[in-house]
C-alpha cells in the first residue's frame, strides 16, 4: 500500500492547500473558436500576458545597458542603488530601518500599499486581516503604472514596474468583504489560487467561472448559497476546494462532476440534505467531508467511481444501512468517520475494505458488525456507545490494529485471543456489562498477560497436608520467621486462576525457598505488590521454568544494590519495578539473565539514566520509566522498541536521531524540561513528535 501522507491542518481546523507540480498537459490539436467561446477568451488572455512578459523583457534589457555605462567614483567603484525599503528587507542607513513608521497612523494603508508593491515582483497577494470591508481598487489596478513609479524606476528606488509579474495568489481572508469585483477575473486572469476563508461573501461575479488556471479555492466561512456553486462548478481546473461553513441548503447540484480535476472537496458545517450520484464521475476525488449537514444517506454505489482516501461524514443524519448489499468492497479507503449518526447496520453482507485504517462509528446503533477479514491494514476500531453484543469475526486476526474502543456497548465477555494482538496498545472496553469487574483497572499489560494466560491455562494443583502428619507440620513451623507463620497450616501456597501467584499485601521482609517450596505447581506469574522487599528475592529462580511475571512495586527496593547476585529467568517476558526507590538500572544490566525480556516497568524511581537497556536485553520492545529523573534519551539504548514512555523526567532535549527509530509506535515525552518542540507538536502524538524529529537531522543522517 502505498503510505498516506498525513493533511495539514491549520489553526481554523480545515485542511490546508498541498501544492504540487502540475503535471505536463498532452498536446492537443489546435481548435478554432468564435470570439465569444471560453477557447478565445482564454487565449486572449495568455496573449496579454505574453504581451507583459515581452515587455518586462525588453524594459530589462535597457535597465543593463543603462547599468553599464554607470558613472564610477572617484575610489574606482561604482554608486551603489538605495536599499530596498519593502517589508522583506531592512535598511540600516535610515532612523526606520525595520520599517516600523507603516504600523503608526494610517497603518493599514501604508502594509496595504507595501503589500501591492511587493505582490508585482512575486506574483503572490496578501491582504488578510485588515479589517476590510471590499477588496480596494487599489488592487484591481495594482498594474497602472503611474509617473512616480516611472520616476522611481530612473531613480531606482522600489520595484520597477518592468519588474512586475502575473498575480497567481490572492489570499483576502478574515476580513469583512462581502463581494468580489468582476475586475478581479478582468485583471488576474492567470491566479492558480484564491483564498477568501471568513468574510462575508454572499454571491460571485459572473464571470468568476472563466478562471481556468484555478486550481485552489478556499471559500469557507461566508455565506454563499447553491447560486454560488452552479458559477464554482464551471471551474473545470479546480483541484482543492473548501465550501465549508456557508448557507448551503438541499441537495448539492449534480453539475459537481464538472469539476473532472477535483481531489479535496470539503462541505462540511452547511445544511446539504443529499448528495448526487454525479459524485461518482469526479475520479480523482481522494478527500470528501460532509460532516455537520443533514445527510440521511451516502451514494457509496456511485462513489465506487472514485478514488476515494478519506470519507469524513460524521454528525449527519445517517440512519438505517450505511453499505447496501450492491457494495462489495473500497479498495482505495483509508478513513471512514461516521461518529455521531443512527446508523444501525454497518453493511447488508461482507464488505472488504484492504487499505482501511482509520474506523470511527462513534454513537450510532449499531448492533452486529459484519465479519473484518481482509481489512489488513486497520490501525484503529472505535465503534463505542452503540450496541454491538460481540466484537466482528476476525478481528482478533489484524496484527497491526493499535487501538480497540467498543465501550458503551452489550458484550458480556473478552475474547482470550485479544491477549496474543502483539499490537493491541490501547483496549477500552467500559460500559459493557461484564461479570468480571476486576478486568476494568488493569492496565494494557496485565490485561493482555491475563486474557493470554485463558488460551492456555496450567495445572492448577492445590496441596493438602495428611490429618495425621503433625511430626511434619511441626518441623516446618520450626524453620519458619516471622512473615512464615502461615505455612504450618496444614494447606500449602495456592496457585490463582492463570498460573498466578498471588504475594501481595503480606508485609514480607524477604522470600525464603522454603515458603516457596510450599507451593505445587508452576506458576506463569508471581505478583508481589505492596510488601518490604528491599531486594529482588533470588528465590523465584524456582520457578525459572514457567515463569514469565514478576511484580515487585510498591517494595522498598533502594538504591543500586537491589540485585547483588546473579539470577536466570530464562522465560522471563515482564519485570514491574515501579513505585521504588531505585537509583540505577546497572544490578539489573550486571546479575538478570533474562533473555527473553519484553517488557520492563521501572516508573516512579529515581533513575537517572538507561544507557545499556537495549542491548542488554535485546527482546525489549516496551519501556515504562515514567516520574524518574532520567536527564538524556541515548537513541542506541531504545533503538528496536515499540513503546517508550519517559514523561515526568528531567531530559533537556529531544536527540533528532531518536526520530530515525522507525519500531517507536508509542513514545511519551510529557512533562520534561526541554522546551522544543512545543506541547502543540506533543499533542499530535508519536507520529507528530517523529516528524518533527526527523526534520531537524543533519542531511548526511536523513
Amino acid at each position: 500500500m502505498t503510505p498516506k501522507s498525513t493533511p495539514r491542518v491549520g489553526q481554523s481546523g480545515l485542511r490546508q492547500p498541498s501544492f504540487r507540480a502540475k503535471a505536463p498537459k498532452t498536446p492537443e490539436p489546435v481548435r478554432t473558436e468564435t470570439p465569444e467561446s471560453p477557447m478565445s477568451k482564454k487565449a486572449a488572455a495568455n496573449k496579454a500576458s505574453q504581451s507583459l512578459r515581452d515587455t518586462i523583457a525588453k524594459a530589462r534589457a535597457a535597465n543593463r545597458a543603462r547599468a553599464d555605462s554607470i558613472a564610477i567614483t572617484t575610489s574606482g567603484y561604482a554608486t551603489p542603488s538605495a536599499a530596498s525599503n519593502d517589508l522583506d528587507g531592512f535598511n540600516f542607513s535610515t532612523e526606520d530601518p525595520f520599517n516600523q513608521a507603516i504600523l503608526g497612523e494610517g497603518g493599514s494603508t501604508k502594509v496595504l500599499k507595501q503589500r501591492i508593491k511587493t505582490a508585482r515582483v512575486e506574483g503572490r497577494l496578501n491582504i488578510s486581516n485588515l479589517q476590510l470591508k471590499e477588496i480596494p481598487d487599489g488592487v484591481y489596478k495594482m498594474y497602472d503604472t503611474t509617473p512616480e513609479e516611472l520616476e522611481a524606476a530612473d531613480t531606482g528606488d522600489g520595484p520597477k514596474w518592468y519588474e512586475s509579474v502575473d498575480l497567481v495568489r490572492f489570499v483576502g481572508a478574515d476580513n469583512e468583504i462581502e463581494e468580489i469585483g468582476e475586475d478581479m477575473v478582468k485583471q488576474f486572469g492567470g491566479l492558480s489560487n484564491i483564498d477568501m476563508h471568513n468574510n462575508l461573501l454572499t454571491t460571485l461575479p459572473r464571470n468568476f467561472g472563466e478562471l481556468t488556471e484555478l486550481t485552489v479555492l478556499n471559500l469557507s466561512n461566508n455565506k454563499l448559497d447553491l447560486d454560488a456553486l452552479e458559477i464554482i462548478f464551471q471551474i473545470s481546473s479546480l483541484v482543492d476546494l473548501k465550501l465549508a461553513k456557508n448557507g448551503l441548503e438541499g441537495e448539492l447540484p449534480s453539475s459537481v462532476s464538472k469539476l473532472e480535476n477535483l481531489e479535496i472537496l470539503e462541505l462540511q458545517e452547511n445544511k446539504l440534505e443529499s448528495l448526487p450520484a454525479s459524485l461518482g464521475g469526479i475520479p480523482r476525488l481522494h478527500v470528501l467531508n460532509v460532516g455537520s449537514n443533514r445527510l440521511s444517506e451516502l451514494p457509496f454505489q456511485a462513489l465506487k467511481g472514485c478514488q476515494l482516501h478519506e470519507l469524513t461524514a460524521s454528525n449527519n443524519m445517517l440512519k438505517g444501512t450505511l453499505f447496501s448489499s450492491d457494495v462489495e468492497r473500497l479498495d482505495s479507503l483509508h478513513l471512514l468517520d461516521i461518529r455521531n449518526n443512527h446508523i444501525s447496520i454497518f453493511s447488508e453482507g461482507a464488505i472488504l475494505l484492504p487499505t482501511l485504517q482509520q474506523l470511527f462509528a462513534t454513537n450510532n446503533e449499531i448492533s452486529s458488525f459484519p465479519p473484518v477479514e481482509g481489512w489488513e491494514e486497520l490501525l484503529v476500531f472505535t465503534v463505542d456507545h452503540n450496541r454491538l453484543e460481540a466484537l466482528p469475526e476476525g478481528i482478533v486476526d489484524l496484527h497491526r490494529l493499535r487501538t480497540l474502543d467498543f465501550s458503551a456497548n452489550n458484550i458480556k465477555s473478552l475474547d482470550p485471543h485479544l491477549g496474543v494482538m502483539g499490537g493491541l496498545e490501547i483496549l477500552k472496553f467500559d460500559g459493557n456489562p461484564f461479570r468480571e469487574r476486576n478486568l476494568l483497572n488493569m492496565g494494557i499489560v496485565d490485561l493482555k498477560r491475563t486474557l493470554k494466560a485463558r488460551l492456555t491455562p496450567p495445572e492448577i494443583t492445590i496441596a493438602e497436608a495428611e490429618d495425621d502428619d503433625e511430626s511434619a507440620d511441626t518441623s516446618r513451623a520450626d524453620e519458619t520467621t516471622d512473615g512464615e507463620e502461615m505455612m504450618s497450616q496444614k494447606k500449602g501456597l495456592e496457585v490463582g486462576r492463570g498460573g498466578v501467584l498471588e504475594l501481595s499485601s503480606k508485609d514480607y521482609e524477604s522470600i525464603p525457598m522454603t515458603l516457596l517450596e510450599t507451593v505445587v505447581g508452576s506458576p506463569s506469574s508471581v505478583v508481589l505488590l505492596h510488601n518490604r522487599l528491599t531486594a529482588i528475592p533470588t528465590s523465584v529462580e524456582t520457578f525459572c521454568s514457567s515463569l514469565t511475571t514478576l511484580n515487585i512495586g510498591h517494595n522498598k527496593l533502594s538504591g543500586d544494590s537491589y540485585l547483588p547476585t546473579k539470577i536466570s529467568l530464562r522465560f522471563l517476558t515482564t519485570l514491574i519495578l515501579q513505585a521504588n526507590g531505585i537509583t540505577s538500572l546497572r544490578p539489573l544490566l550486571d546479575n538478570l539473565d533474562a533473555p527473553k525480556l519484553e517488557t520492563l516497568d521501572v516508573s516512579a524511581n529515581r533513575l537517572v539514566s538507561i544507557s545499556g537497556i537495549r542491548p542488554t536485553f535485546p527482546n525489549l520492545i516496551a519501556l515504562y520509566a515514567r516520574d524518574n529523573q532520567v536527564e538524556e534519551i541515548p537513541v542506541d539504548a531504545v533503538d528496536g522498541m515499540k513503546v517508550l514512555d519517559l514523561s515526568s523526567n528531567s531530559i533537556g532535549h529531544l536527540p533528532p536521531r531518536l526520530g530515525t527509530v522507525n519500531s517507536l509506535r508509542e513514545l511519551r515525552v510529557g512533562g520534561n524540561l526541554f522546551r522544543v518542540p512545543r506541547w502543540q507538536v506533543l499533542e499530535k502524538g508519536t507520529e507528530g513528535v517523529m516528524e518533527w524529529l526527523r526534520d531537524r537531522l543533519p542531511v548526511d543522517e536523513e
